[in-house]
């Protein structure tokens, strides 16, 4: 019998790539989206509904139509309309309702398991030059930050509370086609267009996320019993890398470009232990060349790329 998913921001980046990935899984799909259509999956297998979740009488009406084994918190707002208190409290008002509305009509009607796309961001306060671990004490800096933590929470107390099982995976940066931001963006951008690629912070480490990272780490969720009643996990690529030695790969990928190196002095140490979820799951990344080439190739063969701007 298909299990029935539903995604929240089913037009947003990670929310659609994985409604489009899922589609092909043998389950049925239901995405919420609130405005924007442009980024929707168009596939007859796949039912959409136009609905402000925030409001949580929408979501009622939906959950009393449909019931869903699997509900996938995706929607988000990334950050406030301006830099200023009033904007910063709506973004994290919405982000908290939103998870809020969710989990209440997931606990009334028996979902099993759901899964909530936090963030990196949980740990920007921390300035050792060491690897992110789940089990140790966040140190926040931003109201996204702390909207990302506080929704973790209300997954955990629900979890506590009711049968329902949660997960919330804390995401590296997440790059792929389809964000027209980012350094694996610009850099790929740089190398096809002018040629040259200048590296602000070749010193500052990572370990980035793909989107097909986030797709098959899902997948694996879904098809394994629940190991817990509730879980955190980091989420990211495999390898260690500096920002020096990516432009180089993207160089080598591309055949041609050359590389500027700021004498920017800021080094960043943005790496997320994977472990945890690596020894639950059996999960093994995509090796980081693969998915260059693989971005390269898309990216160039897409008609909405300008190199020129």
């Amino acid at each position: 019998m298909k299990k029935n998913i539903l995604i929240a921001g089913a037009n947003g980046y990670v929310g659609s790539s994985l409604i489009n990935y899922l589609s092909n899984k043998n389950f049925e799909i239901t995405g919420i989206f609130n405005k924007n259509k442009n980024n929707l999956i168009k596939k007859k297998d796949i039912k959409y509904i136009q609905c402000n979740i925030t409001n949580q009488k929408n979501l009622k009406k939906l959950f009393k139509k449909k019931k869903f084994d699997i509900v996938i918190n995706a929607a988000a707002t990334l950050k406030s309309k301006k830099n200023d208190l009033s904007s910063s409290i709506e973004m994290f008002n919405n982000n908290v309702r939103i998870q809020k509305n969710l989990l209440l009509e997931s606990v009334n009607s028996n979902v099993n398991l759901f899964i909530f796309m936090s963030s990196i961001s949980v740990y920007e306060g921390i300035r050792k030059n060491k690897k992110f671990h789940e089990d140790e004490n966040y140190q926040l800096k931003s109201i996204y930050g702390l909207s990302k933590i506080v929704c973790e929470n209300f997954l955990e107390n629900a979890t506590i509370s009711s049968n329902l099982n949660g997960i919330s995976l804390r995401l590296a940066g997440v790059h792929g086609i389809g964000r027209k931001s980012g350094v694996i963006y610009n850099m790929f951008k740089k190398a096809h267009g002018e040629g040259s690629i200048k590296v602000n912070e070749p010193n500052s480490v990572f370990r980035l996320l793909f989107l097909e990272d986030i797709n098959k780490a899902i997948n694996l969720i879904i098809k394994k019993k629940n190991l817990n009643k509730y879980n955190v996990y980091n989420l990211a690529g495999e390898e260690i890398f500096s920002l020096k030695k990516l432009g180089k790969l993207v160089i080598e990928i591309c055949k041609k470009g050359k590389l500027i190196f700021s004498k920017n002095s800021k080094v960043r140490y943005q790496v997320l232990n994977i472990n945890k979820f690596k020894k639950d799951y059996k999960y093994e990344p995509i090796d980081l060349l693969k998915k260059l080439k693989r971005y390269n190739k898309k990216y160039k063969n897409s008609i909405n790329v300008d190199f020129n701007n």
